[in-house]
């Protein structure tokens, strides 16, 4: 079983755990907020790697008149975020495969996507969010800002003993790609989050737009 697959189990498996946990988490929604001032009451927007619909139904919360389509590998994640949003739209689907989406968007959001992506695959997808967004539309990132090198398995605070292979990435890295397939950055952020063991890890939150 690959790393991606082995991932791909763990959240599955473990989903109504991570619900549990960060369904109600606030410690981004300065950065949804800092999303929404940007998009029309109406934007239809792409929540890819969506898990339980927690980043949609805050959305819909300030912007009730959004089209939200939310897709993520995992079958269980995509039954808890219909639960969650019923007026929003969901599919199980990999996000490497959204080239396959034929319609175009006012905003991409990878909330958290990125650290189960390796850079390989995280430059495609930047080229195919490029491809699905509207003229001046905006991609939303957010990941875990390390090296590379220091990607691996890991256990989290909600999966137990299931391992996920996490990729950590630079803001030079993502900055680069943006720039490579025509995205203009908006705002790039940094901010602490604790983890269970007692460290800090960092987060980096990048909203771009196309041009």
């Amino acid at each position: 079983m690959d790393k991606y697959a082995i991932t791909h189990k763990t959240y599955n498996t473990t989903a109504q755990q991570f619900q549990d946990k960060f369904m109600n988490l606030s410690l981004y929604h300065n950065s949804y907020d800092a999303l929404c001032s940007l998009l029309p009451t109406h934007a239809n927007i792409l929540d890819v790697g969506c898990g339980p619909g927690n980043i949609t139904r805050y959305i819909l919360q300030k912007l009730p008149s959004a089209q939200i389509l939310g897709i993520d590998v995992s079958p269980r994640m995509i039954e808890l975020a219909k639960h969650n949003n019923p007026t929003a739209q969901f599919t199980c689907m990999d996000c490497r495969e959204i080239h396959a989406i034929q319609t175009t968007f006012d905003a991409l959001l990878f909330g958290f996507c990125f650290p189960y992506l390796s850079q390989e695959d995280i430059l495609e997808i930047v080229a195919d969010s490029a491809s699905l967004l509207c003229s001046k539309g905006y991609i939303y990132i957010s990941t875990m800002e390390d090296d590379y090198s220091k990607s691996g398995y890991e256990t989290t605070s909600f999966s137990g003993e299931h391992m996920v292979y996490v990729h950590y990435h630079t803001a030079e890295f993502l900055t680069n790609a943006l720039h490579k397939h025509g995205f203009s950055i908006v705002s790039l952020t940094r901010q602490d989050y604790p983890e269970q063991n007692g460290s800090i890890s960092t987060d980096l939150i990048i909203i771009a737009q196309k041009l």
